[in-house]
């Protein structure tokens, strides 16, 4: 670790986000949801303005230091194709409200209709 620490910036970075990939455990779930759910309206809310939401996000970078937090990354599809993302880290309803509100909104729908939630 502390030769890697002591690496040029963007190496070292890139060498310890690879050893947490390698290192890391998933759990995954499915829920369908149906049309006409509130869920879907705050989705497609939030997609139609996805450019403005991606702009406002490379625009205000964090100015914050995390310690310790969590990575979100929401991708647009089209087609089955990932064709654009959304990455930011421990987003709040200070630093990141759009994407906090539609993170949290799913989530609460997530842990109300899922039978065996795999989240707490």
């Amino acid at each position: 670790m502390k030769k890697i620490v002591t690496e040029e910036e963007n190496d070292g970075l890139r060498k310890l986000i690879q050893i947490g990939e390698n290192y890391r455990e998933y759990e995954t779930d499915t829920l369908i949801i149906k049309n006409g759910s509130s869920i879907v309206e705050i989705v497609d809310n939030f997609v139609e303005n996805w450019e403005r939401n991606k702009s406002h996000q490379e625009s205000y970078p964090e100015n914050r230091l995390i310690l310790d937090g969590y990575g979100l990354i929401i991708f647009l599809k089209k087609n089955n194709i990932t064709y654009e993302s959304i990455s930011v880290r421990t987003p709040t309803a200070q630093s990141h409200p759009e994407i906090f509100e539609l993170y949290s909104k799913i989530e609460s729908f997530y842990k109300k209709n899922a039978k065996k939630p795999v989240i707490e």
